[in-house]
Formats: structure tokens, C-alpha cells, sequence
């Protein structure tokens, strides 16, 4: 996505694009959002898959067997912007924020990733305290997928 942007106006121009009016923003987000948000099956699967089984019987995923994932698979990130998007989906920088809670050193963003996520990462961890789902979507109940959210009127 960010080379679509960077990009989409390169054989115009010959300049590349840094900046998005709402209208591209809006473009971008129909263009590029997932059509069904990721339900919790989806994420035990993804555990199953890429975590390791601890003595508790839970499934965890290393903290850097994760970053590296995101560094390395679909959209290119650096390790300054991992720790941004991170410091947003932990609430230490409110999202459209400009500065952060605290200081934000990208110079120290592996220091800043390693204080902000623990070792190993849980479901449950992922779940609640990275992508802030609510508490009745930690568990299923009965084999069913969590209860839609209701429409607004």
C-alpha cells in the first residue's frame, strides 16, 4: 500500500507522493481493509500455525518470531514503524496523536518493542491487549463465533 501510494502519481509527476488528501485516505481503507474482520478462529488457527505449546497447554508466539513475521511477510515495515504501530494499539501514543505519551526514540525502537510486549505472546495476550478486543470475545461460547456488535439505529 505504502508503494501505491508513494508511486501513484510518480509517471505524472516524476515526483514521489509523501502526503494523502482524506479523499485518498478514504480510497486506500475501502481499497485495502480486510471485508471480514479476523474472527477468533482465524487467530487460533494463525497460533497453531506459527506458536509453540507451552507446559500450560497454551499456544504462544515469541515476541520475535512475531515482529520478524511482520517485518518480512506482506507490507514491508521497518522496526521504528512496528514500534509506532505498536505504541498506538498499546495506547502509549493515542492514535492521530502527534508525540506520544512518552518520547518516542526511534533510535531505541527495539528497546521500546522488547518493554512493550512480553517474551511470548498469547492468544489471548494478542487478542485483548494488542488489537483491544473486548472480554467477550476472549472465550467462545459454545463453539460459536463472539456475538456480532449491534448496529447503530
Amino acid at each position: 500500500m505504502q508503494s501505491e501510494v508513494k508511486y501513484s502519481r510518480f509517471a505524472e509527476t516524476g515526483v514521489e507522493v509523501r502526503d494523502v488528501d482524506l479523499e485518498d485516505f478514504i480510497r486506500l481503507y475501502v481499497n485495502h481493509r480486510p471485508v471480514v474482520d479476523s474472527s477468533r478462529e482465524e487467530l487460533q488457527h494463525a497460533f497453531a500455525v506459527l506458536g509453540r505449546l507451552t507446559e500450560d497447554g497454551e499456544r504462544v508466539i515469541s515476541r520475535d518470531d512475531m515482529l520478524r513475521l511482520l517485518q518480512t511477510r506482506g507490507e514491508p515495515m521497518t522496526e521504528e514503524e512496528l514500534a509506532e504501530c505498536f505504541t498506538i494499539l498499546l495506547g502509549a501514543n493515542p492514535e492521530g496523536g502527534t508525540p506520544e505519551l512518552e518520547a518516542f526514540d526511534s533510535r531505541d525502537s527495539k528497546g521500546l518493542l522488547e518493554r512493550m510486549l512480553p517474551e511470548e505472546v498469547s492468544l489471548e495476550t494478542f487478542m485483548v491487549d494488542i488489537l483491544g478486543w473486548s472480554a467477550s470475545a476472549r472465550k467462545p461460547s459454545s463453539g460459536a463465533a463472539p456475538p456480532a456488535e449491534p448496529e447503530a439505529p
